[in-house]
This record gives C-alpha cells, structure tokens and sequence, in this order.
C-alpha cells in the first residue's frame, strides 16, 4: 500500500472472519462482543465495532477468532491483545454515531487453536 500514514511495517491481508472480543471497560465492566476481523498482519490486526465507549488505547482483549469450517468440524484460535488505536469517525459526518469505528490491535500471544466437532444434525 502506498500511503504515507500506514503505520504497519509487514504487509497486512485483508479478511473477513468472525471475531470474539472479551474484555474490561474502564468502569471495570466486563463484556464479550461479536464483530469482523477486518485485516490481520505479522505484528498485530483491525477489526470494527460500534461500541468504541468499550475501547481505550492499552486495553487488554482476550480474542477469539472463528475460522471457517466444513460440515464434519470448525475451528477457533484465541489469543491476547492489546488495543494501540481507535480510530473514531470524523465528527463532520452526517450520522457518525452509527458509523463502525476500527480498532487496531497489536497481537500478544501466539494464538491457541481448537477444533470445534459438529454434532450431526
């Protein structure tokens, strides 16, 4: 990519896998949340959320990333995270409240994977 503000210094891919988001806000307040893994790179990732009251830079996120499956079985990787930028909508956009901000996340921990059985249905 060849803009002069991109922060990353490996490639990044995009992707689209469904993400688990675990964590504490700064009240203490404990949530999980579900959103999309926008991109990922060697050193850390991006995904989006509507809830960025949740998020602040040095956060630590407990992450679950679901990968996708086939019919007989399906498989996620956990791993630890930390929040290094929320990047928030420009106030001068017409309905920026509804707007998915993305936050960016450097990786912690290798990730751990578990295969998921399916049941037969």
């Amino acid at each position: 990519m060849n803009n002069k503000f991109e922060r990353r210094k490996d490639k990044r891919y995009i992707i689209g896998f469904p993400l688990e988001v675990s964590a504490q806000d700064l009240a203490g307040k404990k949530y999980r949340e579900k959103t999309v893994l926008k991109n990922i790179c060697i050193e850390g990732a991006q995904f989006v959320t509507k809830l960025s009251d949740k998020y602040y830079p040095g956060q630590q996120l407990k992450i679950t990333l679901y990968l996708p499956g086939t019919d007989e079985v399906n498989a996620r990787m956990t791993g630890k995270a930390t929040v290094i930028r929320i990047d928030r909508p420009d106030k001068s956009q017409i309905n920026h409240e509804d707007k998915e901000i993305a936050i960016t996340i450097k990786i912690d921990s290798p990730f751990y994977f578990k295969k998921i059985n399916i049941k037969p249905g």
